[in-house]
């Protein structure tokens, strides 16, 4: 059974679920479906976007990961009570959309909805790829602040969104980890040194 929400996303998936003890609930997250209308995830590489909950069977429970975040619009729910060929309670999962708390700048608007919808697009980008550091994309196995993306789109994310508190942070985290000889990591905090912020 496969969920829709109708937005690509960053974030969790909120699950309300009242089940025996010990059922294991599975939810596989993804941005795409196949040409045949599957749900995808070989774009994912090593990534599993997988969240794995266990009922404590003690009444209603309600579960959402705090220590991690997926790229997603389809999420396949595997072990969800109920008949394999039963519908899911939609009212039972809700999709929370996660970035970093930034205060919009600059919008425009012109009279060609396919702009309007690029800007739009570009913006639910930014949103999903600022989660206390600038991803390269929130879904793979890229899910690092790399140097280079940064630099490219800092221009438009500050059109966007007063971006300066989250730039000065992630600018600290740059000097923290920059070599002897001035030159600096690709990934920022650098995770193949072990170091973090």
């Amino acid at each position: 059974r496969v969920l829709d929400m109708a937005q690509n996303m960053v974030g969790r998936i909120r699950m309300r679920v009242e089940a025996p003890a010990g059922t294991r609930i599975v939810l596989r997250h993804a941005e795409v479906l196949d040409r045949d209308g599957n749900i995808y995830f070989g774009n994912l590489r090593p990534a599993r976007q997988t969240v794995v909950y266990t009922a404590k069977g003690e009444g209603r429970e309600e579960y959402a990961p705090h220590f991690t975040f997926m790229g997603f619009r389809y999420v396949k729910v595997e072990g969800y009570p109920g008949s394999p060929g039963d519908e899911l309670p939609l009212e039972a999962f809700v999709g929370e959309v996660l970035h970093s708390d930034m205060e919009p700048s600059g919008s425009f608007e012109t009279s060609d909805e396919r702009v309007n919808k690029l800007q739009s697009n570009i913006r639910w980008g930014q949103r999903g790829n600022f989660l206390d550091v600038p991803t390269d994309c929130p879904q793979r196995d890229e899910r690092l602040g790399w140097t280079g993306d940064a630099q490219v789109f800092i221009r438009t994310a500050l059109f966007n969104y007063h971006g300066g508190p989250f730039f000065t942070k992630w600018l600290r985290d740059l000097k923290a980890e920059q070599h002897p000889d001035g030159g600096v990591p690709f990934v920022i905090p650098d995770v193949a040194s072990g170091a973090s912020s």
